[in-house]
């Protein structure tokens, strides 16, 4: 029978772990290296330029983060925007909703007053009737 040893396999986990690691801080180590020597590359580039090229250099470095300014700046007005349609909508919702409870409201109120004008003409009716009535009683 086969017997479990957990002990080896911690040991290999441990040393997968590390050889992660070790990979990580290698490539870590490779891609800093290609940075700094491609840096260095750029400024004795950038030293090697005479006058005229450093100044087209500098115009279009700034035309270009210019570029990515003014892209920004357009996001962010597009995502303004978007947020006042969304407003505007939900305003011309709640106007059109004000406007159903209004008319609600005007229909309710018309039939009060209609009810309302009913009542008046019956009890008009009504007085009428009881002084004439209350009229002939007395002749």
């Amino acid at each position: 029978m086969p017997t479990l040893q957990f002990g080896d396999n911690a040991k290999r986990i441990m040393q997968c772990a590390a050889d992660k690691t070790q990979y990580v801080h290698k490539t870590w180590f490779v891609w800093t290296k290609k940075w700094s020597y491609r840096l260095k590359s750029m400024k004795q580039y950038w030293h090697s330029l005479q006058g005229t090229e450093k100044i087209l250099a500098h115009i279009l470095l700034s035309m270009t983060v210019l570029i990515v300014v003014q892209f920004v700046w357009i996001l962010s007005l597009q995502y303004q925007m978007n947020q006042l349609t969304a407003a505007a909508e939900i305003r011309e919702i709640r106007i059109t909703n004000l406007e159903q409870s209004e008319k609600k409201q005007n229909s309710i109120l018309y039939s009060t007053y209609s009810t309302i004008w009913d009542l008046q003409k019956q009890w008009n009716d009504l007085n009428f009737r009881v002084l004439e009535n209350s009229w002939k009683l007395g002749n």
